[in-house]
């Protein structure tokens, strides 16, 4: 979605890079264009040249130039040469675009930082790429407006399936639970098939929290003592009394209570802790939302809420992403493109024994990984003519 941005101003892009290239290239133009920004009395004193392999610091090169909008002009007027700045109209296209950029920016920043946020963070930026495409795929202008139809559609392609880890993420953040599908879900996929959606996850989340139960469940008959197991039983074959008191039992009076107390907690019906969690109000936290951690939260209440506990803890700790965060930003082709990744085994096969061949008609041998110090060899390309 960011190339389809970024290709609509390419030649901008050109013209921008080209002008800061020129002034950084000498130290006097540097001083006239420092003597400009005084006399503009603007805060900004330098100019950025962006890497062609990065989109961020492309963004962030058209961002700056932005900032001397009206340094441009005038240092043409004091240097001629300086004939590649851009036109009134390509800075109003500039903007335009940094504002949609800005937003891919933030939002890439948050996912993909060193940090590894959990996967509780990205529905909300979900939600705010998909406000700004929509708000701007209606704009009055008809550059905005094939620009982003552009990247709308490959996101309505993408992101047109509920993606349930995410949602139930968001909804396991106390500072957000069920209220985060009330505001989000309408705003990405629309009213009606947000309450499709969300009731889709909220079934997704039920059957859940049940596996969890039921596996908790099943680990405590496991590790439970035998004498315990064999309590409920015993218990049974009293006077008929329900106490659960034998004339030859030697148990104390405190294991007949607890005996009762096993017996009524089961079979009395028993508010789980996802019921009692989404009831309770939303927590409110007075420190930045950037400061609140929600694993900690559920460690401070695993008493609280035991099994609802561990599904946070599985749920959260998965990452939003596992793509480096250099890799996020790099508007470079892949190593291996389409047509090298289909090669078949037999045209592998006959590039290695290419290889070798053309190593031994020019006497080279292969370099041993092994060694500490290779040595490195540099042929001229008019060793290889004849080599068909």
């Amino acid at each position: 979605m960011v190339q389809d941005g970024i290709n609509q101003i390419r030649h901008i892009i050109k013209d921008v890079c080209d002008s800061v290239y020129f002034i950084n290239q000498s130290e006097i133009r540097l001083q006239i264009l420092s003597k400009i920004v005084q006399q503009l009395q603007l805060p900004h004193r330098k100019l950025i040249v962006d890497c062609k392999t990065r989109w961020n610091s492309t963004y962030e090169m058209l961002a700056t130039a932005l900032k001397f909008q009206r340094v441009f002009p005038r240092y043409f007027e004091r240097d001629q040469h300086f004939t590649s700045y851009p036109l009134d109209e390509d800075w109003d296209k500039m903007q335009r675009v940094c504002e949609i950029l800005k937003v891919f920016n933030v939002t890439t920043n948050i996912i993909s930082r060193s940090k590894y946020p959990t996967s509780n963070r990205f529905l909300a930026e979900l939600c705010k790429v998909k406000i700004l495409l929509d708000k701007h795929a209606k704009d009055k202008n008809e550059f905005v407006r094939t620009m982003v139809r552009k990247m709308k559609g490959k996101f309505d392609k993408y992101w047109g399936e509920c993606n349930l880890l995410i949602a139930i993420a968001t909804i396991l953040n106390p500072r957000c639970k069920m209220r985060v599908l009330d505001y989000a879900f309408p705003k990405i996929y629309g009213n009606l098939e947000a309450w499709v959606h969300s009731t889709t996850v909220q079934d997704a989340l039920y059957e859940l929290y049940r596996e969890y139960v039921a596996d908790s469940q099943s680990s405590t008959d496991r590790h439970m003592p035998a004498t315990k197991q064999g309590r409920g039983s015993g218990s049974g074959s009293g006077s008929g009394s329900g106490s659960g008191t034998n004339a030859d039992d030697d148990s104390s009076g405190w294991s007949d209570l607890m005996n009762y107390v096993d017996v009524i907690e089961t079979v009395a019906l028993k508010k789980s802790d996802l019921d009692s969690h989404l009831e309770e109000p939303c927590y409110k936290c007075q420190v930045d939302y950037e400061a609140f951690d929600a694993l900690k939260w559920w460690q401070a209440n695993s008493l609280k809420y035991p099994v609802l506990c561990k599904v946070a803890h599985d749920i959260l700790v998965v990452p939003i992403s596992t793509v480096a965060w250099e890799a996020t930003f790099s508007a470079g082709s892949r190593v291996i493109d389409d047509y090298r990744s289909q090669l078949s085994p037999d045209i592998v096969q006959a590039l290695l024994c290419v290889g070798d061949w053309c190593r031994n008609l020019l006497g080279l041998t292969k370099i041993d990984e092994t060694d500490e110090d290779p040595l490195e060899i540099t042929l001229p390309m008019s060793s290889f003519e004849g080599i068909e």
